[in-house]
């Protein structure tokens, strides 16, 4: 295989191809990745005086949204939280640029990207069967909820969208380096890709996914019998998953009904009343839009402007919190911590900030501190228990404290990110860069439009496979109609980085367009 990559731009290409797995550990690794590759690039072109390949309209696209982006944060009334987090996003077009560049010196080892892929995907896939069967991962990484699974990405609840993020880039590079040993283990990985989906129980992740097949079934200049049976495939897996899966059917359909309202009643002024689930948040995020319609508030800043009055959203119902429960509350990414040490006795009485225990996560020892006062009358921890964030420890009478048992509050929308790609857009860019994103995935449905009218009355193709499978992946990443991470999150963007490259790759390389 090293025969693919070139003596001169060996370790910029090898860190380019081990770039997805190394997204599976963290933002760290893959940090330092984009450090060192960019660092090779700029070196490579100011020696070589090569300036030329930045001449093209898509780097103009990504290079002028990255600096309005920047620009915000810069002006925002929130600067002083959000700009250094901001200003060095200029590294993410460096390295999108140069996994462009090297890919323009060396083509061959494109090769290495698409089995690079191919492993990362047999090992996710083989770690979340895994994860569904047993409840814990291959590493000993428990279940975070009983209904989803999440791999080596533990509290984060990515998986799903992590695998649909690469399934049509993988089938677009397929669709390049077809030969005889690719078709033998495309299919299987793809099957297996798209049942590890749906045990994920990620709803956004299917529905996107499902979308996408639909696309290219009509799209590709394939087989209609291969299409048929990639539908009928999809329909089966579905059906037996839910039939068979009470816990699935009960994510994806019942979960889905109760946090949806199909109510006649609601009208535009009530639109987010739909959805139960997100539609404090989104209320939020669309008075942040409101107050500032053009600009929006800045970008990251939702996390910040969330909780201030002129933006915050309350529920209509009151909720309320047990002050005779002492909780354990820690991160929810420590999941099966050991208890080491305990404080504490039956008939203690603690105060605020006492310290009740020590546990241990990862052979690291953290202490916990408590949050309640009361005296002790049932303990429900004993130590060697290994337990989660919201355990109840014990439970306290509150007689001699003059405390009620229960205090009631309003919840509110206040989280790190809308959940919405295009109302994090509006709240946090305004109009100008909603648009301007907007724009793009209307683009990218002109182009579908185009090729289709072009294959159906002119028997001709004006794109082929690959480039249809990559507009694909960008048509899903934008689609409207769908929750969403945080579009601003430097994880996201890095995992979203490899496939901007190979966007240029085929789209601006004349070379590429009939292969």
């Amino acid at each position: 295989m090293i025969k693919f990559l070139s003596k001169k731009n060996f370790i910029p290409e090898i860190l380019i191809v081990l770039f997805p797995i190394a997204l599976i550990s963290g933002p760290l690794v893959p940090e330092i990745f984009v450090l060192i590759i960019n660092i090779f690039f700029l070196i490579t072109i100011i020696i070589n005086k090569d300036y030329k390949f930045l001449n093209d309209k898509l780097i103009y696209i990504i290079s002028i949204f990255v600096l309005y982006v920047t620009s915000l944060s810069f002006f925002s009334d929130y600067s002083d939280q959000i700009f250094l987090k901001n200003v060095f996003y200029f590294r993410f077009i460096l390295f999108i640029l140069a996994i462009y560049y090297f890919l323009n010196k060396n083509s061959k080892f494109i090769y290495l990207i698409f089995y690079s892929l191919i492993i990362m995907f047999v090992f996710l896939i083989v770690d979340g069967f895994y994860q569904f069967a047993y409840d814990k991962n291959l590493f000993g990484y428990p279940k975070f909820r009983s209904d989803r699974i999440s791999s080596f990405f533990e509290d984060k609840l990515v998986l799903g969208s992590f695998i649909s993020r690469y399934f049509f880039i993988i089938i677009a590079l397929y669709f390049y380096l077809r030969n005889k040993f690719n078709d033998i283990i495309i299919l299987p990985v793809i099957l297996l890709s798209f049942i590890l989906i749906v045990l994920t129980g990620e709803r956004s992740a299917l529905f996107l996914t499902i979308i996408g097949l639909i696309v290219i079934f009509i799209l590709l200049d394939i087989k209609f019998l291969s299409k048929i049976i990639i539908i009928l495939l999809a329909a089966i897996i579905l059906s037996v998953s839910f039939k068979i899966n009470s816990t699935l059917y009960d994510r994806y359909i019942n979960q889905t009904k109760s946090q949806i309202s199909f109510s006649k009643n609601l009208d535009l002024s009530s639109f987010f009343d739909r959805f139960k689930y997100y539609k404090l948040s989104w209320n939020t995020a669309f008075n942040g839009f409101k107050e500032n319609k053009i600009f929006g508030q800045g970008p990251k800043s939702f996390k910040y402007f969330c909780s201030q009055p002129k933006f915050v959203t309350y529920s209509s119902k009151e909720s309320f919190k047990n002050n005779n429960i002492q909780y354990l509350e820690i991160h929810k990414k420590f999941i099966n911590v050991k208890i080491t040490e305990i404080f504490f006795e039956l008939g203690d009485v603690i105060e605020n900030n006492n310290l009740l225990l020590k546990y241990q996560f990862k052979n690291k020892d953290y202490e916990f501190y408590s949050n309640k006062k009361g005296k002790i009358n049932f303990i429900n921890v004993s130590k060697g228990n290994f337990i989660n964030s919201g355990h109840k420890l014990f439970s306290l009478n509150l007689t001699d404290f003059d405390i009620p048992e229960k205090s009631y509050f309003f919840r509110n929308g206040c989280t790190t990110h809308p959940h919405q790609l295009y109302l994090q857009l509006m709240s946090e860019t305004g109009l100008i860069g909603t648009i301007y994103i907007f724009s793009i995935f209307l683009f990218i449905i002109y182009l579908f439009t185009k090729h289709l009218i072009a294959k159906i009355f002119f028997k001709s193709v004006l794109y082929n496979n690959t480039k249809l499978c990559i507009l694909t992946y960008f048509f899903l990443l934008l689609f409207p109609m769908t929750t969403f991470g945080n579009f601003f999150n430097n994880w996201f963007i890095m995992s979203f980085s490899l496939q901007l490259g190979l966007l240029l790759y085929f789209f601006i390389d004349k070379k590429n367009e009939n292969k």
